[in-house]
């Protein structure tokens, strides 16, 4: 109310590029999201935390930031730019 913001619009407290590259271009729980930046990323949606233990190492699990009966799976290699760069 303070903003003046609409009832139904969410505001989330704080957010990165990995997560608002998942919220923009995943539709639904079924897309992966492949980004090329200075780190090369993929990006998932699941309900659980399991695949972080299926995946093995190299794998982060975040609460994700607008469903709360869902996780972000993110794969994540470091440097993925400076490969494409050389």
């Amino acid at each position: 109310r303070r903003y003046g913001f609409a009832p139904e619009c969410k505001v989330v407290a704080f957010t990165g590029d990995n997560p608002a590259s998942l919220l923009g271009a995943a539709q639904t729980r079924q897309d992966l999201v492949v980004s090329l930046g200075t780190s090369d990323t993929v990006l998932v949606q699941q309900p659980t935390r399991e695949a972080a233990n299926v995946l093995g190492g190299g794998v982060s699990v975040f609460p994700h930031a607008l469903d709360k009966d869902c996780f972000m799976v993110m794969v994540c290699y470091k440097n993925g730019g400076a490969i494409r760069a050389a």
